[in-house]
């Protein structure tokens, strides 16, 4: 298998991390939109995550003054017994490290920590 994760930069990759989201949070968690797309995704960073090329994991990074956010990790069912969760953590995390954070937050849900 080849893993990649990278920024969301243009408008198709944006477009694959919303449909990953969808898939895991609205469909198969039953997350209602509007606390899912919660208005926060403009100012963030979005990492996409493939698996032979194929969207397999996102993440969404937000920045504060002296932090940043980790969260909205979402992964497809058929990936998570594959690295790419843990590719796309480590993206992020090196992203805020090049932007100068030494502080970051994460969000989990408790029955999956």
């Amino acid at each position: 298998m080849e893993f990649a994760a990278k920024v969301a930069s243009t408008a198709d990759a944006i477009a694959k991390v919303f449909a990953v989201r969808s898939a895991v949070f609205m469909s198969e968690q039953t997350c209602p939109y509007d606390e899912e797309f919660d208005g926060n995704d403009y100012c963030a960073t979005h990492i996409l995550g493939t698996v032979n090329s194929e969207p397999a994991a996102v993440l969404r990074v937000r920045y504060f003054a002296d932090f940043a956010k980790i969260e909205r990790l979402a992964v497809l069912p058929r990936f998570r017994r594959t690295l790419i969760s843990k590719i796309v953590v480590e993206a992020g995390i090196e992203l805020c490290r090049r932007k100068g954070y030494r502080t970051l937050y994460g969000h989990a849900q408790k029955r999956l920590t």
